[in-house]
């Protein structure tokens, strides 16, 4: 997030933030998470674990305890030939719809019409450091 904060501010400051996308990875696990990174300024979300685990969700147990999960879908994985595509697929789209529901019902209660629409004033922090480095609303103060 820090990083993410730094970029987007210094393309702004340097007059370029419209010569780049931006798109952020790691440890987004939630639409709450997706949607944060936006409001702070990236043009997209990448995910990666936490689509595995959708995809794998149902079918963990053929894997554990005596092999990590993933070697169900890697190519090379030990498990592969046990790894059902089919559900595999149905799990990871119901996964993504139901975040696409959940950003828009979000959007929604804030009174936006897009993610395009989200910024730092949509935000704000309980932690006084944060609010202050990504310069949005302090939860504890009386101010807006």
């Amino acid at each position: 997030m820090h990083s993410l904060v730094r970029a987007v501010d210094w393309l702004v400051e340097n007059n370029m933030r419209n010569k780049f996308q931006i798109i952020v990875s790691g440890g987004l696990t939630t639409p709450g998470h997706f949607l944060k990174a936006m409001a702070i300024g990236t043009d997209a979300v990448y995910i990666g674990s936490i689509a595995l685990m959708a995809t794998l969700q149902t079918q963990m147990a053929k894997a554990m305890p005596k092999y990590p999960p993933p070697q169900l879908a890697l190519y090379s994985g030990k498990l592969k030939d046990e790894f059902d595509v089919e559900e595999g697929s149905k799990n990871l789209a119901n996964f993504l719809k139901s975040c696409t529901t959940e950003m828009k019902h979000a959007i929604q209660v804030i009174g936006k019409k897009s993610t395009t629409e989200l910024n730092r004033n949509d935000l704000v922090s309980m932690d006084k450091d944060l609010a202050e480095f990504m310069t949005i609303r302090y939860g504890a103060s009386h101010r807006r």
